[in-house]
This record gives C-alpha cells, sequence and structure tokens, in this order.
C-alpha cells in the first residue's frame, strides 16, 4: 500500500485558545497540554496503531485529553495543534 505524506513544515501549536489560561497537571509536574502533548509523541496518539504518528492523530489526541482533563478541574482549555493533518511528525 503506498502512502503520500505532506512536506510541509508549518505547524501552529497553542495550550489554549484565547481567554484561556493553560493549567497545570500538578501530579505530572507539567501543564495539561505539554503533559499530553508529550504522551501522544510518545505513540499514544497513534489511533490507528500503524506506527506512523501524523499531525491529525496528534492534535486529536491533544484536543480531547487536554479538554476532559480540564472539565474535571471545572476548567476550561482547548489546546489547538494546526498543520497539514496528513504531516508525519514520528515513525517507529
Amino acid at each position: 500500500m503506498s502512502r503520500s505524506y505532506s512536506t510541509d513544515l508549518r505547524v501552529r501549536v497553542s495550550a489554549a485558545t484565547a481567554g484561556q489560561i493553560s493549567g497545570p497537571f500538578k501530579d505530572k509536574e507539567h501543564g495539561i497540554f505539554t503533559y499530553y502533548l508529550l504522551k501522544g509523541l510518545g505513540g499514544a496518539a497513534d489511533s490507528d496503531e500503524d506506527k506512523i504518528l501524523t499531525i491529525a492523530e496528534l492534535a486529536k489526541y491533544v484536543h480531547s485529553k487536554v479538554k476532559d482533563y480540564a472539565a474535571l478541574k471545572g476548567r476550561e482549555q482547548t489546546p489547538e495543534l494546526q498543520g497539514d493533518g496528513k504531516r508525519v511528525l514520528v515513525m517507529w
């Protein structure tokens, strides 16, 4: 099976949208966004388990995890990762 991957290197990353404040994940000694970004880059975001992580997979994972965790803490935090969703970030 042949796949086509983007070579566009531009990616925009933010921990929260305008008017929101990013929050801490005190148990993990990181911000919520940083914790889930690193976890996602480590493979947790590879939703189709093909050992290829794209921006789309990472964005979906981080958005969901951060938004859910912040809601549990009574806060609103919506991270943004924008770029060509087909862009491969990590392969292993």
